[in-house]
């Protein structure tokens, strides 16, 4: 059995409370991750729980306006700073001309001591179309799962699979174990034609997932998404899996 585990944007956190959780508990299998979930998850396994989340949350405050935009949590969680209409027409223009707003260089301290062989995989979709699973270096690993459209480049060719369907579904096979933790879509509304193509391309890789989802025999692990403001009480996350776990194992 792999257990699968990720998500979009910050819903890695969600992610990595229910790794830590299933560790824990000594559930066996290997993790096939994505996003910031699998950033975690290869920084767990070398260095333990307390550093990864340590390295975790310093990771997203340097990409939080990346995460701020793609998520946009300005409608999605009506959080919406001052200027926020010119910070968005920003946003746009520069995704007009840039692939990715941030370098693996602003992270090199993160990625610190990674370069080891893991359990860990990350889901990915390389610029052809072809979806597989990276394993073995963790570093290759890592940076695999955070290249995430937008935020990071990509790497080897490879973008993780965040946006193609959220969670890591694609690659799972009969018997796996799979934390379903989508967004929810229909609590953003929208105002600009720009955020009307991303609410689509945000339904359509959720109702991608949940089609593949119903095609498998998975051990599926629901949970409700996340808001920026729950990202630093992950305990309350991880507690949360405890009772979801029992009578699945």
């Amino acid at each position: 059995m792999n257990i699968y585990a990720g998500g979009y944007g910050i819903q890695g956190v969600v992610a990595a409370a229910f790794i830590r959780t299933v560790r824990e508990k000594g559930i066996a299998g290997e993790v096939v991750s994505n996003g910031i979930g699998g950033f975690y998850a290869v920084v767990e396994e070398l260095f333990g729980n307390d550093e990864a989340l340590n390295r975790t949350l310093e990771l997203m405050k340097r990409i939080n306006r990346e995460l701020y935009m793609t998520e946009r949590r300005w409608i999605c969680e009506d959080r919406r700073p001052k200027g926020w209409k010119k910070i968005a027409i920003e946003h746009c223009v520069r995704l007009a001309t840039e692939e990715s707003f941030k370098s693996w260089g602003d992270i090199e301290d993160l990625l610190d001591g990674l370069d080891k062989d893991v359990s860990v995989g990350a889901e990915y979709v390389d610029i052809n179309g072809k979806i597989g699973v990276e394993w073995g270096n963790g570093l290759d690993v890592a940076k695999t799962s955070l290249a995430m459209m937008e935020i990071f480049p990509p790497f080897k060719g490879r973008f993780s699979t965040t946006h193609l369907t959220q969670i890591p579904v694609y690659t799972a096979t009969d018997g796996d174990m799979i934390l379903v933790n989508f967004r929810d879509p229909s609590k953003c509304d929208f105002e600009k034609a720009d955020e009307i193509l991303s609410q689509s391309a945000e339904v359509r890789s959720i109702a991608f997932a949940r089609k593949i989802l119903a095609g498998k025999k998975l051990k599926k692990i629901y949970v409700d998404p996340i808001s920026s403001r729950d990202v630093a009480d992950f305990e309350s996350i991880k507690e949360s899996f405890a009772e979801k776990l029992e009578g699945l194992v």
